[in-house]
């Protein structure tokens, strides 16, 4: 069905919440779904076909560039090649004063609903792999829409079916929700962008925008507001890494978002889909996930591994309510070695659409047997080694405490004095109580890092490979303020004061050069201002590997003054 020609003619509307038993564009309405800030939703029937109508709220249906974008939408979305992650539009019109869209049949709650049960259940939201993928879902319908712009994508434009299936309900509807709120006719959200906001068109930016929000929302279980908790503080276990995402793509001027839901969506994978470890998917979990499984080491049949040369990626692991993926055979073997896929979980084949569980499949089946009867093998030795190793410490508890106290003392001396001497050489002496070995550790005064010229629109490039961890290019900004990532005209430490704090901790700075065999390093860091917490730091340029972990959580466990601006950058070296 294509929109009626007379579309473009407004007329007086009724009630829509009154549509209920109502015959619209030969569509019979049935039951209510929900109210969104553009539409009342309904089931429909036509026959045996089912549907959902949107009938938009009669107030915006009178206004003219609403009616326009309706009528130049439906259309474009009818006419996608990839519906997987986005309702079809089968039709619109202009029909005794209704204005509506009709779209595929929902088969499950918006996100919204979901959010809402998992933070009440929990007081946070998805996992953070689960999080990931279903932002990594809309962003693949985002993309698979080309140049149709969303515009004002949140969490009613997301349809969680039964089956996990992610789709975005109101490709269709964006554009003229978007064009309500630039007629002032709707108060826009927080997570709607700003420019969108002030009436102007939809873009690649905006939808960057909202997809940033959109996994703040996902992963917090609350939606996106300025000075709000970030993620990585609001819920444990999410890496200050998104911290970072989320802040860059819902910056305020959209030159300094991501390029594109491209770039945005493969870092987002890269963070919360392949380096978290996976949790558990039910809502309400009453305790914190199992600790990883041993990977299994297991024997490959020759079938399996001649099946395991195709990288065709067709597969999605379907668990919970979400499906993830996409997996290659080989693929799905690394998941089942390393105890994510397991017996129970459902394979879902993308190009050909059936289903089977992973304990069935001719090939994988004997891999996930093998699979679970080591790493139970594995567990039952961990619990005798472990129930062994408290007996002996039972033993020795009393002995323990006296050691440890005589140790702490002689530490505690000792660190006084080195403290002493560093106020007058600008030098910390340490000492690495493991080795009992004397270690002379240098750490130099801090400077301010020189802040990287502007470069335009450098940072709207398309490519996802342009983002990495650390986000290099510019997004040195953690701060959920949301705001610019200019410091200008705001409140810092000076480094004298920055200095005086982290000198102190040289003989544990120190002993993390020695304990990664390096001789020295350079650290970068930025205070956040409120708090007085390190919540970013490279080393040697890297966001990453053994000596930034070691470092990281020494420079994380120190406080510096809480002042009145978001953030200090500083940067010093250490030796040994």
């Amino acid at each position: 069905m294509s929109p009626e020609a007379g579309l473009a003619s407004v007329a007086t509307e009724p009630d829509a919440g009154d549509a209920d038993g109502t015959a619209i564009g030969g569509w019979t309405v049935g039951q209510r779904l929900r109210r969104t800030l553009i539409a009342e939703v309904y089931r429909a029937q036509r026959g045996d076909e089912q549907a959902t109508i949107h009938i938009i709220h009669p107030e915006l249906a009178r206004l003219r560039q609403v009616v326009n974008e309706v009528q130049s939408r439906a259309p474009k979305v009818a006419q996608l090649d990839d519906h997987r992650n986005v309702s079809p539009a089968y039709g619109a019109g202009l029909e005794s004063g209704h204005l509506y869209i009709v779209t595929e049949p929902e088969d499950g709650p918006v996100l919204r609903d979901v959010l809402d049960r998992r933070h009440a259940a929990s007081s946070t939201g998805l996992p953070p792999r689960g999080a990931g993928n279903v932002i990594a879902l809309v962003a693949q319908g985002l993309i698979s829409a080309g140049h149709l712009f969303h515009g004002a994508i949140g969490d009613e434009s997301v349809i969680v079916s039964r089956s996990g299936r992610i789709t975005i309900c109101d490709l269709a509807l964006g554009p003229a929700l978007c064009a309500a709120i630039a007629a002032g006719a709707v108060r826009a959200p927080g997570w709607i962008a700003p420019e969108v906001q002030r009436g102007e068109p939809p873009s690649t930016a905006s939808d960057v925008y909202g997809l940033g929000a959109l996994l703040y929302d996902t992963l917090v279980g609350q939606p996106l507001t300025r000075g709000g908790p970030r993620p990585s503080e609001a819920v444990p276990g999410i890496p200050p890494e998104v911290d970072e995402i989320i802040a860059r793509a819902c910056a305020e001027k959209p030159d300094r978002r991501f390029g594109s839901v491209a770039a945005l969506r493969e870092l987002v994978m890269d963070t919360l889909c392949r380096g978290v470890e996976e949790e558990e998917e039910r809502v309400g979990a009453d305790g914190p996930a199992m600790a990883a499984p041993p990977k299994a080491v297991l024997p490959i049949a020759p079938a399996l591994e001649a099946a395991m040369e195709d990288p065709h990626e067709r597969w999605l692991v379907t668990k919970g309510r979400f499906d993830f993926g996409p997996f290659s055979i080989k693929g799905l073997v690394e998941q089942i070695q390393s105890g994510h896929v397991h017996h129970g979980n459902v394979l879902f084949d993308k190009d050909e659409g059936g289903r089977i569980k992973v304990e069935d499949h001719p090939l994988l089946g004997p891999l996930v047997e093998a699979a679970r009867q080591q790493r139970d093998d594995a567990r039952r030795a961990q619990a005798e080694v472990k129930h062994q190793s408290s007996e002996r410490k039972r033993g020795v508890t009393l002995y323990g405490f006296i050691g440890a106290g005589v140790i702490a003392a002689v530490v505690v001396v000792y660190l006084i004095i080195t403290a002493l001497s560093s106020a007058k050489n600008k030098q910390v002496q340490g000492v690495d109580t493991l080795a009992n070995a004397s270690l002379n550790v240098t750490v130099s005064e801090p400077k301010k890092p020189a802040k990287k010229p502007r470069t335009g629109g450098g940072s709207r490039s398309g490519g996802g490979n342009n983002f990495g961890r650390g986000l290099p290019g510019g997004s040195d900004s953690l701060a959920l303020d949301l705001s610019d990532d200019s410091d200008e005209g705001s409140e810092t430490l000076d480094m004298g004061t920055v200095f005086s704090v982290y000198s102190r901790y040289g003989n544990r700075l120190g002993g993390c050069l020695q304990k990664t065999g390096s001789s020295n390093a350079n650290i970068s860091i930025i205070i956040d201002g409120p708090t007085g917490k390190v919540n970013w730091m490279k080393v040697n340029g890297e966001a990453s590997g053994a000596l930034h972990g070691c470092l990281s959580g020494v420079m994380r466990s120190m406080k510096f003054p809480s002042i009145n601006g978001p953030r200090t950058r500083a940067e010093f070296d250490i030796g040994i």
